[in-house]
């Protein structure tokens, strides 16, 4: 009886699998998720999307007042989330090493980054970034326990036409 009870729920579950299927493709077509940036950091096996209109709180976001990679001599800042939470999209970030390489795929074009300095501020709300003015770089600012905040900085080392 059981079993009954089992295999007409597998059934029931398969019949409306093709619906389901059907559902999420209209709302994928009514709700297009686009992403506009994309991060790479293949020493860590950190691949993620950056979102128009996201939060820190679900994603990992360009600061408000950062340059984009676009701008000449840019000062392109990335944050998130570090920690053991679903949201911890930065929790590796401490692994990383001075020369490790940074991939930023932006409108079409791939930025290469490798990384010069890496250092710890006091968590205070601000951060300040070290960077050669003549310079493009990215910085990856991250919570690294209560109270500090580790702040990698890379220069860009190439460009490419994606």
């Amino acid at each position: 009886m059981i079993w009954n009870i089992i295999y007409s729920m597998i059934v029931s579950i398969t019949l409306e699998l093709p619906n389901y299927i059907d559902n999420i493709k209209n709302i994928e077509e009514k709700y297009e998720v686009n992403y506009y940036a994309y991060l790479e950091i293949p020493t860590i096996n950190f691949s993620e999307p950056l979102y128009q209109n996201s939060n820190l709180d679900t994603n990992i976001i360009f600061i408000k007042d950062s340059d984009l990679p676009t701008s000449k001599n840019a000062n392109v800042i990335i944050a998130g989330h570090s920690g053991s939470q679903t949201v911890s999209h930065f929790k590796n970030l401490y692994k990383l090493k001075i020369n490790d390489k940074i991939t930023l795929e932006y409108d079409n074009w791939l930025y290469e980054y490798k990384i010069v300095k890496k250092y710890f501020i006091d968590k205070t709300g601000k951060a300040e970034i070290y960077k050669d003015s003549n310079k493009s770089t990215l910085a990856l600012i991250t919570c690294h326990g209560r109270n500090k905040q580790l702040v990698i900085i890379s220069n860009l080392i190439s460009k490419t036409k994606k």
